[in-house]
């Protein structure tokens, strides 16, 4: 095979797989990843509030198709499990994942939602009684 035609092969190689979005060992694909990661936890974070501004569907259904390229192009490289939300959603309704990701968003920050841990281990002041100078004692 002539020179030129293996550099011709191979530059055709390299273009595909830049492409696909593959990530190769080194620097680039750590500076390629936490760039995904980066606009990973910005749209995780649109999502979020898009969902709790009650926004119309078709806007918080925009965020999880990118979210969606997102995680498919990280899980050419990461092999962290904390880099993926979608793949811990159990529902297949486009309108429930918003909420199904910010509870998820929510438990890895360690924010629980039930009313078990959210009051677990808290102090709680309450008030006693009227004292006559119109403000309250409390203990």
């Amino acid at each position: 095979m002539p020179q030129k035609t293996k550099v011709i092969i191979g530059t055709s190689c390299i273009l595909v797989l830049l492409s696909a979005g593959m990530c190769f060992a080194g620097d680039i694909s750590q500076d390629l990843l936490s760039k995904w990661r980066n606009d990973h936890r910005q749209c995780v974070v649109g999502l979020i509030e898009s969902y709790l501004k009650s926004s119309p569907a078709f806007e918080q259904q925009e965020f999880i198709k990118e979210l969606a390229r997102l995680e498919s192009m990280m899980a050419t490289c990461s092999r962290d499990v904390n880099d993926f939300y979608l793949n811990k959603v159990s529902t297949d309704s486009l309108e429930i994942i918003p909420a199904e990701v910010l509870f998820i968003y929510l438990g890895e920050k360690e924010v629980s939602m039930d009313a078990c841990s959210f009051f677990e281990g808290k102090q709680f002041k309450y008030f006693n009684q009227e004292v006559t100078g119109g403000g309250l004692c409390y203990r």
